[in-house]
């Protein structure tokens, strides 16, 4: 779908991420014990085609897998393979996040939330 938006010069955020929740999403709903990996090479495949544009929108990732990695219980150690796929700079990330810290209220209410986001730092 992505692939037909940019032929089609088609932009619409919203379109955009719900394009990039159901990618995320498929990738998730795969084998359990291999769904990140299927999501880090997805991204990293997505990224070559589409990163600096329109259609790669990068804080909407980090944040949709922020949350959907806190859902499942995952590892907070998968996020520096992300940066890494992803060609993400440290600060950039650390900028997401802290925002996101900032303004929902999940991480600093909920104690596991509050814990897997202080495993992102390392």
């Amino acid at each position: 779908m992505l692939a037909a938006y940019r032929c089609a010069a088609y932009y619409k955020e919203d379109d955009i991420h719900r394009v990039w929740n159901d990618i995320i999403d498929q990738e998730f709903n795969g084998q359990q014990d291999c769904a990140f990996q299927n999501v880090l090479s997805c991204i990293g495949d997505l990224a070559l085609l589409y990163k600096g544009g329109n259609y790669f929108p990068e804080e909407f990732i980090v944040l949709l897998l922020l949350e959907k990695t806190r859902d499942r219980r995952m590892s907070a150690d998968l996020f520096p393979l992300l940066l890494k796929k992803m060609k993400m700079p440290l600060g950039i990330f650390l900028k997401f996040i802290t925002e996101e810290f900032r303004s929902d209220r999940i991480w600093s209410t909920n104690l596991k939330a509050l814990r897997f986001f202080c495993r992102l730092d390392g």
